[in-house]
């Protein structure tokens, strides 16, 4: 008798220790399904505030470099290509376009350190 009684505290404690974990596991998928869903929405409002910053920062650079930019990164032209079609040396193209995300970055940055 003692020794059936044994047995089926021994499985009781074994089932209770599973739903536990159980239990536990779940919480642990929960909470960080729930981590990575701010993360990401809290990613996409920083893309789009960056997209916007971009945006009005391109526009406000001079007309040469802002079509610069465009060529090389919107229209994917080779800087190669750039140099033909404006008669200038591949390397001063490439310095141009240094310049020119230099500047766009400055204003950006100086843009993002004064939000709160």
């Amino acid at each position: 008798m003692f020794w059936s009684w044994l047995t089926v505290l021994a499985r009781s404690s074994v089932a209770d220790e599973s739903r536990r974990l159980k239990r536990y596991f779940s919480f642990l998928g929960r909470f960080f399904t729930q981590k990575q869903v701010e993360a990401e929405a809290a990613k996409d409002e920083t893309d789009a505030r960056l997209l916007e910053l971009m945006d009005s920062n391109l526009a406000l650079l001079p007309e040469d470099d802002r079509k610069l930019l465009q060529r090389k990164y919107l229209d994917r032209e080779p800087v190669r290509q750039i140099a033909e079609r404006t008669q200038l040396s591949e390397k001063a193209i490439e310095s141009r376009l240094v310049r020119a995300r230099q500047k766009l970055k400055e204003r950006i940055l100086e843009q993002l350190n004064h939000e709160k």
